[in-house]
């Protein structure tokens, strides 16, 4: 296919080569309203080397993330994940209690997650925040499994209160986890680690 070029002056054009580019000096928007893959490759880049980069250039840091408005809080107390949960990125979950149980999204949630069966693939990702805004120390989330979830062990997987004290809390630390959930199978199985 020869090379299709579109810029904010020219328009459509064809130029030597293939692939197709986009250049513009201007503000311009790409507005998709379906579940889109960009892909940068059909055939993935040899080990060790990274095949996707995003040039934002010196004067354009940090990307600003738009995504669903911020959800109230999920529950107070224990609290199965969803698909629409996970897909606003910051989950809130009020601990009321000593290890209340946030558990992790089914099979079924993932896929749907993922964008459904013929979309989900191995090594997809999300990564996501878990907030408790409770206000007593040692009302702490742990994150639990689910049939295919994998989850962190131990204080991995703990979110202090907001009112976590580092001398007495049991999950000392920030009342914000920071988590990354990947696809292992396309059965929806996936395995969650803290990254934050």
């Amino acid at each position: 296919m020869p090379r299709v070029q579109i810029t904010d002056n020219r328009g459509l054009e064809q130029k030597t080569g293939t692939g197709v580019a986009l250049d513009s000096t201007i503000d311009s928007t790409l507005t998709i309203n379906k579940h889109t893959i960009v892909e940068a490759s059909t055939a993935h880049s040899a080990a060790g080397t990274l095949s996707v980069k995003i040039d934002k250039g010196i004067h354009h840091y940090p990307i600003i993330q738009t995504g669903p408005a911020h959800a109230a809080s999920l529950a107070t107390g224990a609290h199965t994940l969803t698909a629409a949960n996970l897909a606003t990125g910051f989950c809130t979950v009020a601990g009321n209690a000593t290890n209340v149980a946030v558990t992790m999204l089914t099979r079924a949630q993932s896929i749907l997650l993922f964008g459904g069966s013929s979309n989900i693939t191995v090594g997809d990702s999300i990564v996501w925040s878990l907030h408790n805004p409770g206000a007593t120390v040692n009302h702490t989330l742990v994150l639990t499994t689910n049939t295919g979830a994998v989850v962190p062990a131990s204080a991995a997987g703990k979110v202090g209160s907001n009112a976590a004290n580092n001398n007495t809390a049991t999950a000392p630390g920030s009342s914000t986890g920071r988590f990354q959930t990947r696809v292992t199978n396309v059965d929806g199985s996936t395995k969650t680690i803290r990254l934050a």
